[in-house]
């Protein structure tokens, strides 16, 4: 207290003496100087320049200075500036309120009757005034080193009471004892939550004694003290933090994955004493989509997207560090497909989802490898799509290369899809034009024509090309159109860098076949198309199919549409396509058939094109696949009528082999991931999405950005040990497996 006192007496001193010595300074000012200016002399000096720059300001005082024959170094300046412009920008002001000629007439006239009175002080150069300003700049910086070394004192001061409090009240050394609230429980008899909050204020009792206590530069390790039950208890300070983070990372990926709810999590993390609670795992999750920038797409449509070139930047960046997938950046040029697919939320709810994949990633053409960066609720039409893909496709038309940490990386854009799709960004019209396919100009009547050629490369055969697109949808004349309605979404996609997808080629393929066999069924069983009744028993065809398929422990049946009151089933997924081509007996299901030893052809031989295309088929083998796919398509036509011929069949045939010649492996540029992904979306909709428009898709969005951010790290321990029990192996079970 004693010192304190002190330099409070010793702060008023000083003020005190700063007082008097401003007061001197004060003394020795010489008389003001007063000099008549005219207003319209002014004017006529502001007039021509700009009034409010300091060095016209300062030009205007050296030319009325001139005229006065006063030296402009003998005078302060600076209040003399301050003065005149606040006058020039009122008089400016006064100008410019003038409306019209008149009046700007009569405040001339004023102007020229009347002056301004311009005041200013010479300067001093007298010797007691310069040691007087000597002094006053040397007692300025006494005073702020007082004034800094004070503060420095109140600081310590301050640590030092806050740090003697501390010790006393964890130490129980304070004199003032708190108010006892009666008796204390036994700690034994404390539930779960009392004891994991009891134990958390011990650990943070003793890290505050540990803080207040410990030397400069040194860090705790280990503390060991023991219990009121003599039990020795360790808190080790080594790694907390790593630790803690790395499961609570994994309890949000389980939570992700699984879509537990925050109720059920908090009740389970209650009665668990090891797992992290709800708060830190919800706080966790606020970072993890703090790093993620996810925006409204612009425009009428709802839905989000993320650039791209992010995303693209960081994906390249963990391969990198991780060292997997080193030959894809070797060249330093990254192949990347782009790819779009309606899937339908509900009954009402159809949305788009927009990914890209890497081609050569170890798992691009699964779910992990397709990263979503769009989903927008848009019908699959060509305008909604420029308007909803708006932000996505401008940013993929300029994007060129991308720098990684210095490194630069060449991109060749791919697109992929279902034929639907990409006929739609290419701007084709749809399967029911008279030139469907996008990658030549046969007509559509000429599809089931398997002796002449066409070419997705050759012009001479009627290879399309981006330029001809767009020339062509220019055109009014839909005869000369050949089907091009409107100009490519994605200009610098050439055509052959648009990858037909084996998957819906093997479904629609597929989907035709069954579906001329139930036709059969129908018919043998005189059940009509328009037939708006189901009888079993009457229909013994068709419940001799429906047994197979429940055999194979796929559930499916006849029914009566609630809607067309007609007789229908629902389509095959893929893996139970594979299973009914596998193991189905032809002979048995239409016996006496006259062309039955044709069809059981066309089927065997479609499992064996559908097998080839799963890996790699070499070069000098792509030319008995192209044979392979004319027989079986002559083989079609010798079985069903020629207008049965789809657009995936003419892509089978013709444009195939050509895919496998420029790009190889057809497998890279699958459609299943996003398929899968279909799915995600539509259950995380519903089970972790609040429904509220914009806001469900980004919340669906940023759990498939947390997903794909922790996954490589916590999927590991996740991986079920399934053997399928057909073919023995591991990682598949019986209705996934494609073994023959």
């Amino acid at each position: 207290m004693d010192s304190q006192v002190s330099i409070s007496r010793l702060c008023f001193l000083f003020c005190l003496y700063l007082s008097l010595v401003t007061a001197a300074l004060h003394v020795d000012n010489p008389d003001k100087v007063h000099v008549p200016v005219n207003n319209y002399y002014l004017y006529q000096l502001v007039k021509t320049v700009d009034p409010l720059a300091e060095k016209n300001i300062e030009s205007m005082i050296r030319e009325i200075f001139n005229q006065n024959g006063i030296t402009f170094e003998k005078v302060h300046t600076d209040p003399l500036m301050k003065t005149l412009t606040f006058k020039v920008k009122f008089l400016c002001h006064k100008v410019k309120k003038c409306k019209g000629g008149r009046q700007l007439k009569k405040l001339l006239a004023k102007l020229k009757s009347s002056t301004y009175d311009l005041k200013f002080t010479y300067k001093t150069d007298t010797p007691r005034k310069r040691k007087l300003q000597e002094d006053f700049a040397e007692e300025r910086k006494r005073r702020k080193l007082l004034e800094d070394e004070l503060e420095t004192a109140n600081t310590v001061v301050k640590d030092l009471v806050k740090a003697t409090s501390i010790l006393q009240s964890e130490l129980g050394t304070d004199g003032n004892k708190k108010r006892s609230r009666g008796k204390t429980k036994d700690k034994r008899k404390y539930s779960a939550c009392q004891k994991r909050r009891h134990k958390k204020k011990e650990i943070n009792r003793a890290k505050n004694v540990v803080e207040a206590l410990r030397p400069n530069g040194m860090s705790p390790v280990l503390i060991i003290f023991k219990d009121e039950h003599s039990k020795e208890v360790q808190l080790s300070f080594e790694n907390c933090e790593g630790k803690g983070r790395c499961e609570t990372d994994r309890a949000v990926y389980l939570i992700d994955k699984f879509n537990i709810s925050r109720r059920a999590y908090h009740e389970l993390a209650q009665s668990c004493d090891s797992l992290p609670t709800q708060n830190l795992v919800s706080n966790r999750i606020k970072d993890l989509n703090a790093q993620f920038n996810v925006q409204a797409v612009s425009g009428s449509f709802t839905g989000v997207y993320q650039s791209i070139e992010e995303r693209l930047t960081v994906k390249l960046r963990q391969m990198s560090a991780s060292k997997q997938d080193e030959d894809i950046l070797q060249d330093g040029r990254i192949k990347v497909k782009i790819s779009g697919d309606g899937t339908r939320i509900g009954k009402r709810i159809h949305v788009l989802n927009f990914v890209f994949s890497i081609i050569g990633e170890r798992a691009c053409s699964g779910v992990t490898g397709s990263y979503l960066i769009g989903i927008v609720k848009v019908p699959e039409k060509y305008d909604c799509l420029k308007e909803g893909l708006g932000d996505i496709i401008s940013e993929i038309n300029n994007l060129q290369e991308v720098n990684v940490d210095g490194h630069i990386y060449r991109v060749d854009f791919f697109l992929g899809g279902d034929l639907k799709f990409l006929n739609l960004v290419m701007g084709i019209d749809g399967f029911g034009s008279a030139f469907s396919c996008l990658w030549c100009k046969c007509p559509a009547k000429e599809h089931f024509d398997a002796g002449k050629q066409w070419s997705m490369t050759d012009a001479t055969l009627g290879a399309r090309s981006i330029e001809e697109i767009v020339k062509c949808s220019k055109l009014k004349q839909k005869s000369v159109q050949f089907s091009c309605s409107h100009a490519p979404l994605f200009p610098n996609i050439p055509i052959t860098h648009v990858v037909p997808d084996t998957l819906h080629l093997f479904l629609r393929v597929a989907d035709q076949l069954v579906s001329h066999l139930l036709t059969e069924l129908r018919k043998r069983d005189n059940l009509s198309v328009s037939s708006t009744l189901y009888a079993p028993e009457k229909c013994a065809n068709m419940r001799r199919f429906e047994n197979f398929v429940q055999k194979l422990n796929i559930e499916w049946q006849f029914y009566v549409n609630k809607e067309s009151k007609r007789v229908s089933s629902r389509d095959f997924t893929g893996p139970e396509h594979w299973e009914i081509f596998n193991n189905i007996d032809l002979a048995e299901m239409i016996p006496g058939h006259p062309k039955l030893e044709l069809i059981t052809s066309l089927w065997t031989r479609f499992v064996t094109i559908v097998t080839m295309l799963k890996d790699k088929i070499p070069k000098d083998e792509i030319p008995a696949f192209r044979e392979t796919t004319k027989d079986w398509l002559n083989t079609f036509n010798l079985v069903y009528i020629t207008t049965n011929v789809t657009p995936y069949m003419h892509v089978l045939v013709y444009h195939v082999n050509e895919s496998l010649e420029l790009h190889g492996n057809l497998s890279h540029f699958s459609q299943q991931g996003l398929e899968k992904l279909n799915d995600r979306v539509t259950g995380w909709y519903f089970r972790s999405s609040n429904h509220k428009g914009v806001e469900a898709l980004k919340q669906i969005m940023l759990k498939q950005n947390r997903l794909e951010l922790l996954e490589e790290k916590h999927q590991r321990g996740l991986k079920f040990h399934i053997t399928c029990t057909k073919c023995k192996k591991v990682g598949h079970n019986r209705r996934t497996c494609f073994e023959e």
